[in-house]
């Protein structure tokens, strides 16, 4: 604890800093988080929370993240909703697809049969060899928020994370996600290549 008002915390190679700008700044109402990795921290969440609630003077909350799933977790027993989503299976996805879904979105794979039932090709793997099938393309950008190839490739699917999974596969991607982004043709071959300067070891 450095004082009251800016709390630095290590934690493995995560560092964050809570600061409340009241006290040397006089402004009022603002907190900022600085560092820590926001989407997993509970502990972060739960700091941050106590304080402000206690700034605003109201009762905390407490909490209740630690027994709340994340969006698409509330699966309790894995290998009986596998087993019901394979027989139920209303595309005809093969069990190892089902299961990469499953795995990649909990309950919330159900969320890419429109994309199944209007997109034509939606089913086709990506890449040979990879068990990611082209709607998780289409999810990304119209759910997820992607607007790049590499946020596309190394965090939105498992495509790209062991490396480079052949300039076909990379292109299927930027081509698709040019479609849907309405990129020209310059700026397809510009996200190409900034997937391969990520990935490119120096």
């Amino acid at each position: 604890i450095v004082d009251q008002d800016v709390e630095i915390v290590y934690d493995a190679s995560r560092r964050y800093e809570i600061y409340d700008h009241e006290k040397d700044e006089g402004i009022q109402g603002m907190v900022t988080v600085v560092g820590g990795k926001y989407t997993t921290s509970r502990h972060l969440a739960e700091q941050v929370v106590s304080l402000v609630t206690r700034k605003l003077d109201k009762p905390d909350p407490g909490c209740r993240t630690g027994s709340l799933p994340l969006y698409g977790g509330d699966i309790t027993d894995l290998p009986a909703y596998l087993a019901d989503a394979t027989r139920s299976n209303p595309f005809g996805l093969s069990p190892a697809t089902c299961e990469h879904l499953i795995r990649m979105y909990g309950t919330a794979y159900k969320e890419l049969f429109p994309i199944l039932e209007r997109v034509s090709g939606a089913r086709d793997r990506i890449c040979n060899g990879q068990p990611d099938i082209r709607a998780e393309i289409d999810y990304a950008v119209e759910r997820e928020m992607c607007l790049t190839l590499p946020d596309l490739l190394l965090r939105r699917t498992g495509v790209g994370t062991l490396g480079d999974p052949g300039q076909a596969c990379v292109r299927t991607c930027a081509e698709r996600m040019g479609e849907l982004n309405g990129w020209s043709q310059d700026q397809v071959e510009k996200e190409i290549e900034a997937f391969y300067d990520k990935i490119a070891i120096p």
